[in-house]
């Protein structure tokens, strides 16, 4: 097999494999629907809150389109 073969292999397998979220982190989308804001407005907000130190962010690997799994950002409030 050669080097590149296996290098695609590898890539394909990784991008079937999906991270297990765990509970309290939510998207960019998933927080904008909850607060009933655009998601400009939640990245901005998200970020701003990252900088401050009351939201953590960490990036989970998650199917989209049903097809492949993509690292996306997820966001938590940080407890006090």
């Amino acid at each position: 097999m050669e080097s590149s073969e296996l290098l695609r292999k590898l890539k394909d397998a990784i991008q079937l494999k999906a991270d297990t979220v765990p509970e309290g982190y939510k998207t960019v989308k998933d927080w904008a629907k909850a607060w009933s804001l655009s998601r400009a407005h939640a990245e901005k907000l998200l970020k701003i809150g990252v900088e401050s130190g009351v939201v953590d962010s960490k990036q989970f690997r998650i199917p989209i389109d049903g097809r492949k799994t993509y690292p996306v950002y997820h966001y938590r409030e940080i407890p006090q």
